[in-house]
C-alpha cells in the first residue's frame, strides 16, 4: 500500500499550493503507469482512517492498495 500526501508550509500562496497539488497528481499518474507496465495489480482509494497521526502541515489525498 502507498499512500499520496502533499506539504504545505505555513504562509504558502494560493499557486504555490495549486503546484504542488499539480505535482502531486503527476507522481500519480507516473506511479500507475509503472505499477501497469510491471504488471502489478491495484487501485486507487481515499482511506483517511488508514493515515493515523500526521503532521498538521501533511495533506493526504490517495492511496493505492495493491490486490
Amino acid at each position: 500500500m502507498f499512500h499520496f500526501s502533499e506539504q504545505h508550509k505555513e504562509g504558502l500562496a494560493a499557486g504555490e499550493e495549486a503546484i504542488k497539488e499539480l505535482d502531486l497528481g503527476i507522481a500519480v499518474i507516473h506511479f500507475h503507469q509503472t505499477a501497469l507496465s510491471l504488471g502489478l495489480r491495484g487501485h486507487f482509494e481515499q482511506m483517511m482512517d488508514v493515515i493515523g497521526d500526521v503532521p498538521s502541515d501533511w495533506h493526504y489525498h490517495i492511496s493505492w492498495v495493491m490486490e
